[in-house]
């Protein structure tokens, strides 16, 4: 099987997923069932989790994962829902914003238009277009459509086996982020707007438990290291995953200890500042010379 081929298995096993967990949004449902239930359909389809499921309500942007025995259920307003999948590192990474209830207007504008926006930059993309073109159609589109985007979340460049590689996307143009595209690169596409007209920023849920992943280069002896390293190289983990062989409690302070070192990297739960919903989408797209091909459609 040829790699665009393994790139295109990744990206249809997530959108499946999506699809499905989809279907199970509903006011009362528990994320952590929706979690785990997620994470084993990944697996029940030939793949494996990326990243933990990210399922985000309301205020909350990005980075959510059920902790062990969660007990957090779905209210009304608005779920995201981040799938991540890699089978041989080829990774497909998608997200979708779903109601919850009735959507007010401003809710309904909203999911039109981040739909809106995320074709509109797909459909600007191929080779040779720098990074800050994609950043102003994000945040000019938002703008049109009468919302504020996240000034400070960003898509991102995949390459084998690393969800987060050497390029960044930011929402808004930025002179620092502006490398031209080559035919050939994967790329995460994803758009987060607030409920609002002005753009926003996040700050940490530091109550939460955040995500962790073990960076590329790290080298601490350590049994508790050795292991999470070798079973999921430098992709994101959840808590909720290692409890098997220690209790939540050692987990937590193994890896804020490797944190402290510089071990692991910290994904926090961010939650927009002013307690604003936020909406997300998010496609995995392969660059071509005048186009982009979108790996994670339905």
């Amino acid at each position: 099987m040829k790699d665009e081929e393994k790139w295109r298995e990744a990206g249809r096993i997530a959108a499946k997923v999506r699809t499905e967990l989809t279907s199970m949004v509903r006011p009362g449902v528990s994320l952590l069932n929706m979690c785990e239930k997620g994470e084993q359909r990944i697996k029940e389809l030939g793949g494996g989790p990326a990243f933990p499921i990210n399922l985000s309500p309301n205020e909350i942007a990005a980075h959510y994962t059920s902790p062990p025995n969660g007990k957090w259920k779905a209210k009304e307003g608005v779920l995201k829902i981040d799938v991540g999948v890699q089978k041989e590192g080829f990774i497909g990474d998608t997200a979708i914003s779903v109601p919850l209830g009735t959507p007010s207007k401003v809710m309904k504008k909203g999911l039109k238009a981040i739909n809106e926006i995320l074709e509109y930059t797909i459909a600007g993309i191929k080779e040779g277009v720098r990074v800050k073109t994609i950043s102003r159609k994000i945040q000019t589109k938002a703008h049109e459509l009468g919302f504020g985007v996240m000034k400070d979340l960003n898509g991102h460049q995949i390459k084998r086996g690393q969800l987060h590689a050497e390029i960044t996307i930011p929402n808004v143009p930025s002179a620092f982020h502006n490398n031209k595209l080559r035919k050939g690169m994967v790329l995460a596409i994803e758009p987060f707007i607030a409920l609002g007209r002005k753009d926003g920023k996040t700050h940490s849920r530091r109550d939460l438990l955040p995500i962790y992943s073990v960076k590329p280069d790290a080298r601490f002896r350590s049994p508790f290291l050795s292991k999470i390293k070798r079973k999921y190289s430098s992709l994101p983990l959840a808590v909720r995953w290692l409890v098997n062989g220690w209790s939540k409690e050692e987990v937590i302070q193994n890896l804020s200890e490797l944190a402290t070192k510089g071990m692991v990297k910290v994904y926090p739960v961010l939650e927009e500042t002013r307690g604003r919903l936020v909406l997300h989408k998010e496609h995995t797209v392969l660059v071509r010379s005048n186009s982009a091909e979108i790996l994670t459609k339905p």
